[in-house]
C-alpha cells in the first residue's frame, strides 16, 4: 500500500495506523464491527504485537458503536469489499 491510497480525492485523510511517530497504514470497521487494517510497510514484531494490542483496545472502546468515514480513501473502500 502506498501512503496517497490514505487520502480521499478531496486530500483528506482516512483512519490512519501510526508506528514511530509516522502513518503506517489504514484502517476501517468492517459490516460486522471488526476492524480491519492494511499497513504500507513492514512493521518488526513489537509493532506488530504493539498495532494488535491497539485494535484490541479499539474494539473494547468503541463497543457496538460503528464508525463509518462519510468519504473512504482508498485503502478504506478495499478493505470494506474485502470483509
Amino acid at each position: 500500500m502506498t501512503v496517497p491510497r490514505l487520502f480521499d480525492r478531496n486530500g483528506n485523510a482516512g483512519p490512519t495506523v501510526w508506528a514511530d511517530g509516522q502513518i503506517v497504514g489504514g484502517w476501517i470497521q468492517r459490516p460486522d464491527g471488526k476492524n480491519a487494517i492494511e499497513v504500507a510497510r513492514g512493521l518488526s514484531s513489537t509493532h506488530q504485537l504493539l498495532l494488535n494490542e491497539a485494535i484490541d483496545q479499539l474494539q473494547l472502546v468503541l463497543g457496538d458503536a460503528m464508525v463509518r468515514p462519510r468519504f473512504p480513501a482508498p485503502v478504506q473502500k478495499d478493505l470494506f469489499a474485502r470483509a
